[in-house]
């Protein structure tokens, strides 16, 4: 009884644009989610219309070898990541796990599945302060859980 009450006084909400909503995102909002599907750079993860050299990485040095990007940054996913980092909406974590972990799925990223860990991006002590919470670190544990991979945040 008391969480129904709950769910009326607080109903949960789609996390791109805030309409209530049981499931992490409405149907319009799911309708407008922007994979980055294959082909796409092995090196920086950006879209490409065919592989060859990518412009993104053309004078780039990274410090990693390999990377992969769930979603275009627009829409949907730009509203989820927006909430997340800026309004705390935790639950926006999921989806883009979700986002990323149908990213894996792909043949050519089969490697990462092996993966030895997944390691969140640090934030400085001071926006993890404000914001109570390390947002790479709650889609990583999402991750985690879906993909088994450990995750290890002190790497």
């Amino acid at each position: 009884m008391l969480s129904r009450l709950w769910h009326v006084l607080y109903p949960s909400r789609c996390v791109a644009c805030g309409r209530p909503y049981d499931d992490f995102l409405c149907e319009r909002c799911q309708a407008q989610l922007t994979p980055n599907l294959p082909p796409a750079c092995p090196r920086c993860g950006a879209p490409m219309r065919e592989l060859g050299d990518c412009r993104a990485c053309l004078n780039s040095d990274y410090a990693f070898d390999w990377a992969v990007c769930g979603g275009l940054y627009m829409g949907s996913v730009r509203r989820a990541v927006i909430n997340l980092k800026f309004r705390r909406w935790r639950r926006a974590a999921e989806p883009l796990a979700r986002l990323l972990w149908e990213a894996f799925q792909y043949p050519a990223h089969a490697p990462l599945r092996q993966a030895d860990a997944i390691v969140p991006v640090p934030i400085h002590p001071y926006r993890r302060a404000m914001r109570g919470f390390n947002q790479t670190e709650l889609i990583g544990q999402r991750l985690s859980h879906l993909s088994t991979v450990p995750m290890q945040t002190h790497w």
